[in-house]
């Protein structure tokens, strides 16, 4: 199934959800059916990935206690067996699992507070592009340069990304750069620098301060590779071998 089916499919199950919903409500309670017909899905993807993240934690908390720290979290090298299927899969699944409900909560917050304006921007097969290969980056960084006995999980990567993709979507075209975005790389992304040099000389403090790096250069690039003068939007319907061909 190509990318473009995944998403149109995603697409069309989050919006009918509460159509369906509603149809089961309403032969015994037809006023809660009436409240939930009018809730319109206006994010697939980004719902999507909140759904996935609550399922996955909510799973670490009850019945699979554990499952995210040990089959999801992405370790440091001397940890990591790239001949396992299963720890490749975790340079990208560790974005949907979570230490706890305190750390979900403070990252889909800020996924629901920026993540929609930037699927309405750029559409849900492109923006899940964009996270899968924030993930992949953030996964594989984390690998090659983490202190050891540092696991990395949750989706703080794709919320950075998120946030300077969403800067630049609509500010940065005809080569200029919005002062908002300079702003958070100086007040906010200088920060986790800072701290990472913390981490590599006095050991982890729990926090993956390299997987936020990494999903805030991601943010960066595919907010300026939106406003290419080679046709931006036309790169986004194209795929990922568009957005790297160089120009003639």
């Amino acid at each position: 199934m190509t990318q473009l089916k995944i998403a149109e499919e995603m697409e069309q199950r989050m919006q009918a959800l509460p159509a369906a919903i509603a149809r089961m409500l309403q032969p015994r309670f037809p006023r809660a059916a009436a409240a939930v017909h009018r809730v319109e899905v206006d994010s697939p993807l980004i719902l999507s990935l909140v759904v996935v993240c609550i399922a996955v934690t909510l799973l670490d908390s009850t019945v699979l206690p554990g499952v995210a720290a040990r089959h999801l979290s992405v370790p440091p090298w001397q940890h990591f067996n790239p001949t396992d299927a299963r720890h490749v899969l975790r340079l990208t699944m560790h974005a949907v699992a979570h230490s706890d409900w305190a750390h979900l909560h403070g990252n889909l917050v800020l996924v629901l507070l920026v993540g929609p304006a930037c699927e309405r921007a750029l559409g849900a097969r492109a923006l899940l592009q964009i996270m899968g290969w924030t993930a992949l980056a953030s996964g594989v960084a984390h690998v090659a340069i983490a202190a050891p006995g540092n696991f990395a999980l949750g989706a703080s990567g794709l919320v950075f990304m998120l946030i300077l993709l969403n800067s630049l979507l609509h500010g940065a075209s005809g080569g200029k750069v919005p002062l908002t975005f300079l702003l958070q790389v100086l007040l906010w992304c200088s920060g986790e620098v800072a701290a990472q040099g913390r981490q590599l000389v006095a050991g982890s403090d729990g926090v993956s301060h390299l997987g936020h790096i990494v999903g805030a250069c991601c943010g960066a690039y595919f907010g300026f590779k939106f406003h290419h003068p080679d046709g931006a939007r036309r790169w986004w319907e194209r795929g990922p071998a568009a957005w790297t061909k160089k120009r003639g």
